[in-house]
């Protein structure tokens, strides 16, 4: 759950140590205390951030996630938020820009955006605000993508980059070109 031990003791104790009701009051209860954490934050200036862009086989999404400071946007959990985020796209059935309700209510691992964020917020202490999200789905065969991001970021993933700004291209396959050897 990513919760403090004492967390999981007490909601152990609160639910005659079931560990599936007890799992299941934590989430309840850290989905309540991240909304008002939320909330409270929301008004705070986003400046810094990241633009993340995922390629799946027949398709490539990109979501630019902003947060207060750049020290947030170097952690660990904020890259993940900004992975899972791009990942949730391809569940998507719109082909290009998503609103923000459409981006947040994507899915990753039957999970909204949307409670991603409020989790994220919940363990960073941090307003974060997914800013765009778009997704290109390929024509088989018949288009690629190139993509560039300035300000690159290391991540643990092969198929995600990050950085700072970040742009792609859709390039479609000339058939003339394609008879050509």
């Amino acid at each position: 759950t990513g919760l403090p031990f004492i967390k999981i003791k007490e909601a152990l104790l609160q639910n005659e140590n079931n560990p599936e009701k007890a799992k299941t009051w934590l989430l309840e209860m850290a989905e309540q205390q991240n909304w008002s954490k939320a909330q409270k934050l929301s008004s705070r200036a986003t400046a810094q951030g990241l633009v993340g862009i995922f390629s799946g086989s027949d398709f490539v999404s990109m979501v630019s996630v902003q947060c207060e400071t750049d020290f947030v946007s170097k952690n660990s959990k904020f890259v993940d938020l900004v992975h899972q985020s791009s990942l949730a796209l391809q569940t998507s059935k719109i082909n290009g820009i998503l609103s923000p309700e459409n981006g947040l209510s994507s899915l990753y691992n039957h999970q909204k955006v949307s409670d991603l964020v409020l989790a994220a917020v919940g363990s960073l202490g941090e307003n974060i605000q997914p800013k765009s999200f778009y997704i290109h789905k390929l024509q088989s065969g018949n288009q690629t993508y190139a993509s560039y991001v300035h300000r690159r970021s290391n991540n643990e993933h092969d198929d995600f980059i990050l950085g700072a700004i970040g742009n792609f291209r859709i390039v479609d396959h000339c058939r003339m070109c394609a008879n050509e050897t």
